[in-house]
């Protein structure tokens, strides 16, 4: 059973994660990108980020391994927590 905490934590990574790819990431191929899940860990020092597109699933996961660093950095500056959580991000195909 997750803690109020972490559901706390994990709806607003979802909901920052899903703006910065939104916003920043100028992904072309794809019509429409979401987070479809997102996964904590206990500790709350790990997300597994699940990102689906509405077109072009060919590359996405090369998409988000080249644009991990740059999603996790904005992150770090969109929150105030004392402990980011790492970002792992996986195509939902």
């Amino acid at each position: 059973m997750h803690s109020k905490r972490n559901e706390q934590i994990r709806e607003l990574l979802e909901r920052e994660v899903s703006f910065i790819l939104v916003k920043y990431l100028a992904l072309e191929d794809f019509s429409l990108v979401s987070v479809s899940n997102l996964e904590l860990s206990k500790d709350a020092s790990q997300a597994k980020v699940w990102v689906s597109v509405l077109s072009n699933k060919e590359n996405l996961q090369d998409e988000l391994d080249k644009n991990v660093y740059f999603i996790q950095k904005e992150l770090n500056k969109l929150l105030s927590m004392k402990v980011v959580p790492k970002l792992i991000l996986k195509a939902d195909i």
